[in-house]
């Protein structure tokens, strides 16, 4: 069983991963979404694919890690 310390490091990796990750493949979306279609992008789904993009990189984050 990992330490106290080693999961506090993991939680602390992973949150940086997912809101770096998650923030570029968010606005760089958003950036050609704006581009193309010359709308401003609804925040719902700004959201959504900087969760999806953000929890992808986690996953492959821990499968590297483990």
């Amino acid at each position: 069983m990992a330490g106290f310390g080693q999961l506090l490091r993991n939680w602390v990796i992973y949150t940086l991963v997912f809101l770096i990750f998650g923030g570029i493949g968010a606005g760089v979306t958003n950036l050609l979404f704006e581009w193309i279609v010359g709308q401003p992008f609804d925040p719902v789904l700004y959201a959504v694919i900087f969760g999806g993009t953000g929890w992808i990189a986690c996953r492959q984050m821990e499968r590297r890690v483990s």
